[in-house]
């Protein structure tokens, strides 16, 4: 089986072959990679992640990174989009970040 690690480099990858920049690439890999240390710092697999999971991610990104409305926005898209290919590659049975909805300013 896969790391999660080779599955994003996958998804990114088929990306790529879809038209998305080199920096929309790279960002999703960035957001990917805090996504994944925040799981991994609870022992929480992404085919554990709850929408709870996902809130509290949201809430720590936001108070103790300062990040920006638009850059929560790309990080939620880009957990959202791998965790729907997931969805589709059968090794996730529910995409939690689905439910996920943020308020627009």
């Amino acid at each position: 089986m896969e790391s999660r690690h080779e599955q994003v480099e996958k998804w990114l990858n088929s990306l790529v072959i879809e038209g998305k920049s080199t920096n929309t690439c790279s960002a999703y890999r960035r957001d990917l990679h805090n996504f994944m240390l925040f799981c991994s710092e609870r022992d929480l697999d992404i085919v554990d992640v709850e929408t709870s999971d996902l809130r509290e991610y949201i809430g720590y990104r936001v108070t103790q990174c300062n990040l920006s409305n638009p850059s929560i926005r790309r990080e939620v898209t880009a957990i959202r989009q791998f965790m729907q290919w997931l969805v589709v590659l059968k090794q996730l049975v529910v995409n939690a970040a689905t439910d996920v909805v943020l308020k627009k300013q």
